[in-house]
């Protein structure tokens, strides 16, 4: 054949000059081949786990791309979607390695605060106006909860049961709403975001007109001061 008698005599030198250029362009086209390959991976999976995160109406707020490895920081409307995040994101092919960070959303962790506060309640003792000493943990949530919002004023509502003079009992809400404030104050709640409210008899549960738990005060939030 004419080409293999052509290169039986092409001398070394000319071989070389040849042949070498053409492997060495055909490694470089490799190479960029397989570069360009491993650049769009990542890409990819990003791509996808965007979406998956989206599919569920979470945030992905910061997502961190090492190969195959992935770091992503969200936040969620709803703290039971975070394990059918991961869930899904297991799922997606590809992956090896992923590390998540989600949290609620702001306004959601604020609103279920409020709600969770708002529902408790600090008991008193009979003809008494100190908080007791099983209240201290909820005057620390109070009081994380106002360091967090400074926008955010809260009513403090006294009670009484209707044992005794109604006077004395208006007088004695008073005292145990003001020492619920005066505890806050304490904390380095400031005075301006405060409201002592006395209700006396005219809040209490008929249910409980007489019982222990009418003798309480409890919580209101509000997002501007009044």
């Amino acid at each position: 054949m004419v080409i293999p008698g052509l290169i039986r005599t092409m001398s070394t030198g000319s071989y070389q000059k040849i042949i070498i250029p053409m492997l060495l362009l055909f490694t470089g086209v490799c190479t960029c081949c397989l570069r360009t390959h491993l650049e769009r991976i990542p890409v990819s999976l990003r791509i996808q786990c965007v979406d998956v995160i989206s599919s569920f109406r979470a945030e992905c707020t910061s997502i961190a791309m090492d190969g195959r490895d992935v770091q992503i920081v969200g936040k969620v409307a709803d703290i039971a979607s975070i394990d059918s995040i991961e869930s899904a994101l297991s799922a997606i092919e590809g992956l090896r390695n992923i590390q998540t960070d989600f949290q609620l959303h702001e306004d959601v962790r604020k609103n279920l605060w409020i709600r969770t506060l708002s529902n408790r309640e600090i008991y008193f003792g009979k003809d008494s106006s100190s908080p007791p000493v099983s209240s201290e943990s909820l005057i620390d949530s109070l009081t994380d909860f106002l360091n967090r919002y400074p926008d955010m004023h809260l009513t403090i509502y006294g009670h009484s049961d209707t044992e005794g003079d109604s006077l004395y009992n208006m007088i004695l809400s008073e005292k145990r709403a003001d020492s619920v404030r005066a505890a806050l104050n304490r904390k380095g709640c400031h005075d301006d975001r405060l409201t002592a409210v006395a209700l006396g008899e005219q809040a209490a549960d008929s249910l409980i007109l007489s019982d222990s738990r009418a003798r309480r005060v409890h919580f209101k939030f509000e997002e501007t001061v009044p």
